[in-house]
Order: structure tokens, then sequence, then C-alpha cells
């Protein structure tokens, strides 16, 4: 079994989440860009339902056409394409796309999705077994808890009636790799089942290809 992430848009675009716990971006990824055979496991569509409406999400390599990102080579990531279609619509009513890499930490995976208007990280937890991608994305108010105590270094939050609507994870002035230490302890570590709680969970079903 293996871990994928849910499915988190790219900023005011479109945010395909059963979750309503904030928004947590971070100005740093959890490793930096490298290729991995795992990340194949991804390629291709996926869908999720939920109410009246669906959503997919497709993973795929890069080409030459596809827009180039500051810092992050063709030959280092994936290309995510995120769409959502109303109830009975042949045609998308808004499509997000990403680069994104994965990272690996003791057996559990990982997408750091690069947002260019927010210039900054979405990270999601993912889980696949066969057919199914279940990801996960960042609650909101688990994570200004880490901040509040000291589990991460430093960062930004804003609350809307008491509740974090907003959190962003920052370096350190003086940068010495200790708040990518810190966020992927924290990731990993004994609260991480708060931090992605199952209410911020999506499954998702692989869309096959008719042959």
């Amino acid at each position: 079994m293996r871990s994928p992430t849910r499915f988190i848009v790219t900023t005011g675009t479109l945010l395909v989440l059963a979750c309503t716990s904030g928004c947590v971006v971070s100005d740093f990824p959890l490793s930096d860009p490298a290729p991995s055979d795992a990340d194949k496991l991804l390629y291709g569509r996926w869908r999720a339902d939920d109410a009246d409406a669906h959503s997919t999400i497709e993973f795929a390599p890069p080409t030459e056409t596809t827009p180039k990102v500051r810092g992050l080579g063709n030959e280092r990531v994936m290309v995510q394409t995120l769409a959502r279609y109303e109830k009975d619509e042949k045609q998308p009513v808004s499509v997000a796309t990403n680069r994104v890499f994965v990272t690996e930490i003791g057996g559990t995976w990982f997408l750091n999705l690069y947002d260019e208007q927010e210039r900054g990280y979405f990270i999601l937890r993912y889980q696949i077994d066969g057919d199914t991608l279940d990801t996960w994305r960042m609650d909101a108010n688990a994570t200004a808890d880490a901040l509040r105590h000291g589990d991460l270094l430093t960062g930004e939050v804003t609350y809307e009636k008491g509740s974090a609507e907003r959190v962003r994870i920052k370096p350190t002035f003086r940068e010495d790799g200790t708040s990518v230490s810190k966020l992927r302890a924290l990731l990993t570590g004994k609260d991480a089942e708060q931090i992605f709680p199952v209410d911020c969970k999506t499954r998702y079903k692989r869309i096959k290809v008719e042959k």
C-alpha cells in the first residue's frame, strides 16, 4: 500500500476538498525535487464524487509545451491537472494545472504541489492501493497549534471567528535546514493524524482507459 494526498487546489482557483479546515501553505517543500519511480503509480486520471458533482485529478510527465516554473526543471516533476464538474455537465467549471513532486519519509508519501500565485507549496499526504487513491490535506487549526507549541519554528496564522483560516509556514531568518526537519517530523510523528484528519481525506478511483 502506498500513499497520496487528497485534492487540494491551486489558490483561489479550485478547491475540491470535503475538508473545511482552512488553507495551509509552506514557503518550502519537504525535500528537493527528485525523480522517483513511485511517481509513475500516480500517472493517469482519477475521479472523486461528492453530492451532485465530481472532481478529477490527472498526473502526467511534463512535455516540451509544459510552461516552465522557476527552480523546477521538467525532469524532476509531474504535471497535475485538477478539474471540477457539476452534475451532468460534460465540460469542467474550473481547471487548474500545477507542478508537483513526491517526497517519501519513512514509508509515508507526500505531494509537494507548487502554486505560482501563492509562491509556495501545498503539502498533501497520499496513499495508493490498487485503483484507489486517498489524499489528505493539512488541517489549518492543527498546524496553527503546532506553531504555537513550537513544533514548527515560524509562520503566520490568520483567524476567522476563532478558527485558523489560513496558515503560512515560513523558514527562519538564518535558515540551516531546521525548519524543514521540523516540518518533516511533524507530518510523520505522533501528531500526524491530527495534521491529516479523516475529514480532510478524499478518495479517488482510477479512471480506466477503454481499449
